[in-house]
């Protein structure tokens, strides 16, 4: 009984009348009513349905008025009441859901001389577009179609980060051959360690934990259909762990910066690829300084990344000397980005580095895309051909 009055709501209403028991008695009759108090002999208090107080009639010297109300419909006013916080707070909640699990921002990486925007309108033909799922972006399938949209391109791959989608790419040689029907193999571009193989077309003939060198054929075009041998192109990707040398010498003195002990902080925030400022830049010499940039990425209970991030500089002031080389910070750094415009596609691991007097000798660590197609000349034989040539 309980529920079904919360369901339709009730008002509890104050009654005053000259003969209040007897006139409870009359409107009892016509309407249920429930918890009656009195607090005199002309005052009473009770509760009963909301779409039956019209049904009460007041005669003349009576008195009645609603002191209070409760039950879903009253639940219903206050939420209309409220109605756009609560919009505010279903919106936001919805943000909260959606938004770590699509992307609704794009970088392209490696692009070179192919305009962004054409890649950015070939990828979202293959799916790439705002509001696109993250895990439908890491597909084989994503990147196979955008090599077949873009014929300049040797390999694509899309990585996510947040909600932004990184499309990486690798344009062919200008001497390179962009015939899709050109047959030839995935061959190793390096020594090194497979990782992972993708093939998609012709013979994968590594596993990984194999150890390949420079040269080898890892996916060759050659299918072996029984009697008849299809020599085709090899399509894939082949990964592996490969380890690159350096090493750099410099003269006995070279120029120094050496910190003066005086630093300046900024701060700014980066949405997007866009930054906000929240400092001027006034008594910043960039000559002079050195520059620590710190980004910290804001993220949603859960560990997922929003495409914003709160970017701290600190300024470290310098001064330039004369003086053996101490710090081989930058040429640290500088050997890091040689390796990786060295590497197709791929990432450093670790590192190790030896100086011995002005020479820096680095070893890295890398897992890159070890694998590049290798055009050859084939064609289709017959297997009774080939054996009646060897015999």
């Amino acid at each position: 009984m309980e529920l079904w009055w919360r369901l339709r709501g009730w008002k509890r209403l104050r009654l005053t009348s000259a003969d209040c028991p007897a006139r409870l008695r009359e409107i009892a009759d016509r309407v249920p009513l429930e918890d009656i108090t009195f607090s005199d002999g002309v005052t009473a208090e009770f509760r009963c349905l909301g779409s039956q107080v019209p049904l009460i009639r007041i005669r003349d010297g009576e008195r009645l008025e609603a002191v209070g109300e409760g039950g879903f419909p009253k639940y219903l006013k206050n939420l209309w009441a409220w109605r756009r916080l609560v919009m505010f707070a279903l919106l936001l909640g919805l943000l909260t859901v959606l938004l770590p699990t699509r992307v609704f921002f794009f970088r392209v990486e490696g692009n070179g001389e192919l305009p962004e925007r054409y890649i950015l309108e070939q990828a979202a033909k293959c799916g790439v577009s705002f509001g696109a799922a993250r895990r439908d972006l890491r597909s084989e399938q994503v990147k196979n179609q955008l090599l077949k949209a873009i014929p300049e391109l040797r390999w694509a791959g899309v990585n996510t980060q947040g909600c932004t989608a990184v499309i990486t790419v690798a344009l062919r040689d200008p001497g390179e051959n962009r015939e899709e029907d050109l047959p030839g193999d995935i061959v190793a571009v390096d020594d090194g360690v497979v990782t992972e193989c993708y093939p998609r077309a012709g013979s994968c003939l590594v596993a990984p934990g194999q150890a390949e060198q420079k040269g080898n054929v890892l996916i060759s075009g050659v299918t072996d259909l029984g009697r008849v041998t299809h020599l085709g192109r090899a399509e894939g990707e082949v990964y592996g762990l490969t380890r690159r040398k350096m090493e750099v010498r410099l003269p006995g003195k070279t120029l120094l910066k050496q910190s003066t002990g005086q630093s300046i902080r900024k701060f700014s925030l980066l949405i997007g690829k866009k930054y906000v400022n929240f400092s001027n830049d006034s008594g910043i010499f960039m000559g002079s300084c050195v520059r620590m940039r710190t980004v910290n990425y804001l993220t949603l209970p859960g560990g997922f990344s929003l495409p914003a991030a709160l970017v701290t500089d600190t300024y470290f002031l310098c001064e330039t000397s004369n003086a053996p080389r101490e710090d081989w910070g930058p040429l640290e750094d500088a050997a890091r980005r040689i390796i990786r415009e060295r590497m197709t596609a791929g990432v450093i691991l670790s590192q190790r580095l030896h100086q011995e007097g002005n020479t820096l000798s680095a070893q890295f660590e890398c897992r890159e895309l070890l694998g590049v197609f290798r055009p050859g000349v084939y064609m289709e034989r017959d297997s009774n051909e080939r054996e009646n040539r060897e015999r």
